[in-house]
């Protein structure tokens, strides 16, 4: 880990910092054929995020650093220094609106992400401007591109028992955007409907996902995702997730098992924990 040490060295001392190991697929019985599988099944991938806020006038800018390793025999390669960023945010220092809820309502807010892939040796910067809800994304990088991502709005409103969101957003794709994407979002009581048109003339791609806290620091999600097969047909898979904060002080555990409903075979169980320092 020789090129992750300089780098973390050069933005100085870690001031923060995210972990997280999640398991290969326990329910698949290629996992256990050998011994030299279990360690692969049992640490699946590790990621982790290393970041240092600097105050930079009245504005903080955060320099981070992303690691990623998917085999287990080799976690300690320096392939798996996967970027470095620097990003923030500037706003103006006026009072949201009370007309909506929404996470993008701010009168107006403009924030950028500076990123070095260091396999390919692409930098790429981004620029999202949103104000009131609605929002602009843009990106150039050393490979010459330079592009509108998407334009979207948002609106939020509270409602009895909760909060009502609607998010509405065009993804710009190919040539003259002959492959953009719409999306739309309504989300309320715990639940999310997610629908994703192309251009094209397929059918979407929908989801609907659910959210409900049990109790204090523990949650359990789902999901049933429905589309197209990029090689014709129709798949469909359905997710449902248990999420514990309480099970150990600082860490997150969740344990997810993920089922396509066309088949039976395929069935995915895999455990994860994160925790930050």
């Amino acid at each position: 880990m020789l090129r992750a040490t300089i780098v973390i060295g050069a933005l100085g001392s870690v001031s923060a910092g995210k972990v997280q190991v999640v398991t290969g697929n326990l329910a698949s019985p290629d996992s256990y054929n050998s011994i030299n599988s279990v360690p692969d099944t049992l640490v699946g991938g590790i990621k982790a995020s290393f970041d240092k806020v600097f105050k930079v006038g009245s504005e903080d800018v955060k320099f981070a650093a992303q690691f990623e390793a998917n085999d287990f025999a080799n976690l300690h390669s320096p392939d798996n220094l996967k970027e470095v960023s620097a990003s923030g945010t500037y706003a103006l220092d006026v009072a949201t609106p009370g007309w909506t809820t929404h996470a993008d309502a701010h009168p107006f807010k403009l924030g950028y992400n500076l990123a070095h892939k260091m396999k390919n040796g692409v930098t790429a910067l981004k620029l999202t401007a949103s104000t009131y809800g609605a929002a602009v994304k843009a990106m150039a990088n050393t490979d010459g591109k330079a592009a509108l991502q998407s334009v979207s709005y948002g609106y939020g409103v509270k409602v009895p028992g909760g909060e009502l969101t609607i998010d509405n957003e065009f993804e710009f794709h190919g040539r003259w955007g002959a492959d953009s994407v719409y999306k739309f979002a309504l989300g309320g009581w715990g639940v999310t409907t997610s629908v994703s048109q192309p251009f094209s003339p397929v059918m979407p791609d929908l989801e609907v996902a659910t959210n409900h806290e049990v109790a204090a620091g523990r949650s359990i999600l789902s999901s049933v995702t429905v589309g197209p097969e990029s090689s014709g047909g129709v798949y469909s898979n359905a997710q449902l997730s248990y999420a514990d904060k309480k099970l150990q002080p600082g860490a997150t555990w969740e344990a997810t098992v993920a089922q396509p409903l066309t088949k039976l075979r395929g069935t995915k169980l895999t455990m994860k924990r994160s925790w930050s320092f």
